[in-house]
């Protein structure tokens, strides 16, 4: 399977399923990743640098995921990356608005983000009406969720779930600010990307 970024930059990925956690500087607003997998205690348990806080812990849905550099970083290289509690932490995000758009949030974020979804698998896009779709960047758990509403999987008017077939790997790069909705029921989807790509993974 060819790759989409270096593999010698362990903390730049995400790989496979299962929970991940996310820490907050509330000064900056800049968001770390624990790309390893976590379990349904450590965010609770998780004892943050001053000025930190857990902001999310959610299932990746992607079988991989590549951060080519972390926010206001001007080249592709390694993301910068902390110990926190023996766990190591990338930064990767730096939230720059947050909207309410009819059911949903919509955050534009600082991203530099690129995710692959394995063909054979089976996957709900929303697709935006505009000739481009967001793909699905984490599930909600029982335990946490990033945002719970009543609405659930309600939609801004012209804005439809698609579920998704594919017969190749989808490989969805998401621009930079990237767009990131939220729903009602804590799941989370981030684009936009061209519908096309989505085609051609589901011929």
């Amino acid at each position: 399977m060819e790759s989409f970024g270096s593999r010698d930059w362990t903390d730049n990925w995400t790989i496979g399923p299962g929970l991940r956690m996310e820490i907050m500087d509330t000064a900056t607003s800049d968001v770390w990743i624990c790309q390893a997998e976590v379990d349904e205690h450590t965010p609770r348990s998780l004892t943050v640098p001053d000025g930190f806080r857990v902001s999310g812990a959610a299932g990746a849905v992607a079988d991989e995921a590549w951060f080519d550099r972390s926010p206001g970083n001007d080249d592709v290289g390694p993301v910068d990356t902390m110990e926190v509690d023996g766990l190591r932490f990338a930064r990767i995000a730096r939230p720059l608005r947050f909207d309410t758009v009819g059911p949903i949030m919509l955050m534009t974020i600082d991203k530099h983000h690129t995710m692959r979804y394995r063909a054979g698998r089976t996957i709900e896009v929303i697709d935006r009406g505009d000739d481009t779709v967001l793909a699905p960047a984490w599930a909600p758990t029982r335990h946490f969720q990033m945002v719970a509403r009543e609405n659930g999987r309600e939609l801004p008017d012209g804005w439809s779930m698609v579920t998704a077939e594919l017969t190749a790997d989808l490989v969805a790069r998401v621009p930079n600010p990237a767009t990131v909705a939220v729903l009602g029921d804590g799941s989370g989807f981030h684009g936009p990307v061209p519908r096309t790509v989505l085609d051609e993974a589901t011929r």
